[in-house]
């Protein structure tokens, strides 16, 4: 008796665990772009002249809130002329529009910053892409903020370059701080977001970007 109720609940389990994984399979299909491989797009870029055709058709894919769009063209563009600082910083921005509207954001938050900070090393006194990299810190991810820190070292490189836009900036930055204080944040974020953990992972190669060899 005691061998064919073991078999019953190994049988049982077995049901459970197929039917669960199931469910997750068909929920991750569900979810609009998170897995359509890039490579849908091959034929569009094929049928691109040259980068700057490239640009336009990611413009009129971001005008349509077609992010998932945008990254493969620009990322085509990219590949065309990667030491162009402007396809780096077009590319950094559609990444990070894509990441807002995305389920899981943080890999598509570490390809925006990754080419923001390749668009500065091209051209270091790139102020829209210093303020991109500054926005990706101080803009909640979901529900919680980035490396509020990072975010003020940043803006402060920007004031040498755009001091309007920095001020702008730091109003923001400041709002968020306060909320970040609140304790209804601290409930909801906890120790640490995930937006903060992905800030720490690049806080080295962020202060190099603002605060380059031999600048003060």
């Amino acid at each position: 008796m005691g061998t064919r109720n073991g078999a019953r609940k190994t049988r049982w389990l077995g049901w459970a665990l197929t039917a669960a994984a199931t469910m997750v399979l068909a929920h991750a299909a569900s979810i609009p772009g998170e897995n359509v491989p890039r490579q849908n797009f091959t034929n569009v870029e094929s049928g691109l002249a040259n980068a700057g055709d490239l640009l336009q058709a990611a413009e009129e894919a971001s005008l349509q809130a077609d992010y998932h769009r945008a990254v493969s063209l620009l990322e085509h563009a990219v590949r065309v002329a990667p030491e162009v600082s402007e396809y780096r910083l077009r590319l950094g921005i559609a990444y990070e529009r894509e990441a807002e509207s995305a389920s899981f954001p943080a890999h598509l938050v570490r390809k925006a910053r990754r080419n923001l900070e390749r668009a500065v090393v091209l051209e270091p006194k790139n102020a829209d892409a210093i303020a991109g990299l500054a926005e990706l810190s101080y803009l909640p991810a979901g529900v919680c903020f980035g490396n509020l820190d990072e975010a003020a070292m940043l803006l402060d490189r920007l004031e040498q370059l755009d001091p309007a836009r920095a001020e702008v900036g730091r109003a923001k930055l400041e709002n968020a701080r306060q909320e970040a204080r609140s304790g209804e944040y601290k409930v909801r974020c906890g120790a640490v977001s995930m937006r903060q953990w992905i800030g720490r992972q690049y806080s080295a190669s962020a202060r190099q970007v603002a605060f380059p060899a031999g600048e003060k």
